[in-house]
């Protein structure tokens, strides 16, 4: 009887970086804007589950069939508008903030027909971020008029609220679960709220004066979190209490410029590092307090938003490389090895954002192979399981081998430790990456649940 028909060789898949931050494994999935220079700024969710952007450069709004990879482009009609953010109603039209152009727009995307709405008594407005409240009324933030302004789509009525603290630069905007909206105020340490009854503006400082609070996401809890840009921090604040409940240095450290972000329905925290280069994805897991990260293959050009849809996937805008992407949350990087879920690589290193599917499946053949050659005839038909953890360093040899599960039998152990050893060298890792060595752990399997297949 052959042993290729008595044994599975499954190589499991998880990312991690080191002992205190993981490498994330999620399918990042970019796509290049059709107009070149278009520098998308921000990503929204429409409720067809198509991607929409703003061509901030290229005086456009697009739309992305994340299905199909399809495009669509509409030309906005007042030159140099500076579309920045950008939300759908529940009708599925878009509405946008113009920020060079002063005015707050709507796009049906049915017919491409466009409205503007300014204020009615001509004050300077460069609306920044929207969002829509539960009774369907739009507010925003103006970066540098330094107001909060509320639109009635019905009406088409505008109000506007002064933030007290000068310069604030009011940016990104949640409503929370009461009804109020609550925002960061980028040019200070403060984070502030606005009554929708009485327009009325509370500020909250934060602890540390050198912070500089720029996007903001809403948990399920109600609770705010928030990417403290100027210290490199991520925090969490209590907008019940007034209170800052915590704050944790990003993994990239000081400089690691935290920037778009959004929370999921199971409450994770997901940002990314725009002084990291290349950009990072970053997830924050609230109950373990951990992170991980995962580099954004063309380097994301500066993620400066983010949105998080229903069924667990992540818009990003890559505003430098002319990109927007798709993240999968439930798709990893074993899906793109080998096609089929539970099977690939587990890779112990960050790959930086190179494709080692090939170079993978190249050691997987050899160790395979070489593993079969070592089994001895006497242990074919038992069962057990075993991992092994190495290093493949720049040049192709293994190193820093160690057995970090058991099988139970020595005789299996010894099979699969001989396959690697037998299988060494491997080619050079692929050029493109820059570190000194690649860390995997293979996943060993004699006759899983009686299958008598090689997989």
């Amino acid at each position: 009887m052959s042993l290729r028909k008595l044994c599975l060789f499954m190589l499991a898949a998880t990312v991690v970086s080191s002992a205190t931050v993981g490498a994330l494994n999620v399918q990042i999935t970019e796509y290049e804007v059709p107009t070149a220079n278009s520098r998308p700024h921000d990503p929204a969710l429409a409720p067809d589950g198509a991607l929409w952007y703003t061509g901030q450069g290229a005086n456009k709004l697009g739309r992305l069939d994340p299905k199909t990879g399809e495009f669509k482009e509409f030309v906005l009609k007042t030159a140099n508008s500076g579309s920045h953010g950008l939300v759908a109603d529940k009708d599925g039209n878009i509405w946008f903030t113009a920020i060079s152009g002063g005015y707050v727009g709507k796009l049906d995307p049915k017919t491409g027909e466009i409205a503007e709405h300014r204020p009615a008594d001509g004050t300077k407005i460069d609306p920044h971020t929207p969002v829509f409240d539960h009774n369907g009324i739009l507010w925003f933030t103006n970066e540098e008029t330094n107001y909060i302004g509320r639109l009635d789509p019905k009406t088409g009525k505008m109000s506007l609220t002064l933030v007290p603290t000068a310069h604030a630069v009011p940016y990104g905007i949640v409503v929370l679960p009461n009804g109020a909206p609550f925002f960061c105020e980028f040019g200070s340490n403060k984070l502030g709220s606005i009554d929708p009854g009485t327009m009325k503006i509370r500020e909250y400082s934060l602890p540390a004066a050198g912070a500089h609070p720029r996007r903001i996401a809403l948990a399920p809890d109600g609770t705010i979190y928030y990417s403290d840009y100027a210290r490199g921090y991520l925090g969490h604040f209590d907008p019940v209490s007034g209170m800052l409940l915590k704050e944790w240095m990003s993994p990239g450290g000081a400089g690691s410029e935290p920037y778009g972000i959004a929370v999921t329905g199971d409450g994770v925290v997901w940002y990314s590092e725009s002084g990291v280069k290349p950009n990072t994805l970053v997830r924050f897991d609230p109950k373990s307090e951990s992170f991980s990260t995962k580099a954004i293959p063309s380097g994301g050009g500066v993620v400066r938003n983010m949105v998080a849809t229903p069924d667990r996937k992540l818009y990003l805008a890559c505003s430098g490389v002319n990109r927007v992407a798709v993240v999968d949350l439930d798709q990893d990087e074993t899906e793109l090895i080998n096609g089929t879920q539970g099977h690939g690589i587990e890779v112990l290193s960050d790959t930086q954002g190179v494709d080692f599917g090939p170079y993978l499946e190249r050691v997987r053949h050899d160790v395979r192979e070489n593993w079969y050659e070592a089994i001895p005839e006497s242990a074919v038909l038992k069962r057990g399981s075993l991992a092994i953890e190495f290093a493949i360093t720049r040049d192709g040899k293994v190193a820093g081998m160690k057995l970090v599960k058991v099988s139970g039998d020595v005789m299996l152990d010894r099979a699969a430790w001989a396959g690697i050893i037998a299988a060494n060298p491997f080619p050079p890792l692929p050029s493109e990456f820059g570190r000194e060595y690649l860390a995997l752990r293979f996943h060993f399997y004699y006759n899983p649940g009686g299958k008598a297949d090689l997989n």
